[in-house]
């Protein structure tokens, strides 16, 4: 009997949500009776919808089941209809206000952000020198870690060294105008002074850039680069 009191009112709800109201459209064998309305909204179908929403936030579970669940989706509809809203569950709003309640977060700021590679010193006191007759400036020197700027990036010398670490290390410096960067290299004597090998001059490499190579006192080498204009990756 409680399933076919269900089904009528079910019946009930999708004929009004159909046809409207009036005496000439009731169902069969239900009284008539005029629904409540308050500023043109039917306050039934709004009160309904609330109902629904805290049944639904109590007995989650009975509500879950696929019998259960389709009965009141039906009824859900019809009210909706009534009322031109959309139901107070927060899974019905649509995707696109979600979205804006819910912005995305964003980790790093591309714009602030930076990244500093270490780099291996087996002469810890030698590879500052070295770095700063290069050009570099030093913006930290501590007991075990130095800090070399050049331009916008940076890199922290530490006073660690392995040997596959280091001779297996390689570092790009992208310059504009690479011909007075070798003019300084080829000036500054690098093997006499720092017992390095001697620097490569600038040749045009198969993967397309212009490229001087220079080793630091501990192995690392560096690829110092023509920038090519128009290339966004080399700016």
């Amino acid at each position: 009997m409680q399933v076919a009191r269900d089904l009528s009112v079910e019946a009930n709800f999708a004929r009004t949500a159909a046809f409207g109201h009036g005496a000439h459209r009731r169902l069969p064998g239900r009284p008539w009776r005029r629904r409540r309305r308050v500023n043109g909204v039917d306050t039934e179908a709004r009160a309904f919808i609330f109902r629904r929403h805290v049944l639904v936030s109590v007995f989650g579970g009975w509500f879950r089941h696929p019998v259960h669940a389709a009965r009141l989706s039906l009824r859900e509809q019809s009210a909706r209809a009534e009322t031109g809203t959309f139901s107070f569950s927060r899974n019905t709003r649509p995707a696109a206000t979600r979205s804006r309640q819910q912005p995305k977060r964003t980790i790093m700021n591309p714009g602030t952000a930076i990244a500093r590679p270490f780099l291996p010193a087996k002469d810890f006191d030698r590879s500052k020198s070295f770095y700063e007759a290069l050009g570099f400036v030093k913006e930290l020197d501590a007991a075990d870690v130095a800090i070399f700027r050049a331009g916008r990036s940076s890199f922290l010398l530490q006073r660690r060294f392995q040997t596959d670490w280091a001779e297996n290390s390689m570092m790009q410096l992208m310059v504009d105008d690479l011909d007075a960067w070798w003019t300084h290299l080829a000036s500054l004597d690098l093997p006499k002074k720092f017992g390095v090998p001697a620097p490569k001059p600038p040749a045009l490499q198969p993967w397309g850039l212009r490229v001087a190579f220079v080793a630091d006192p501990s192995g690392v080498l560096w690829h110092i680069a023509q920038r090519r204009p128009g290339i966004p990756h080399d700016q």
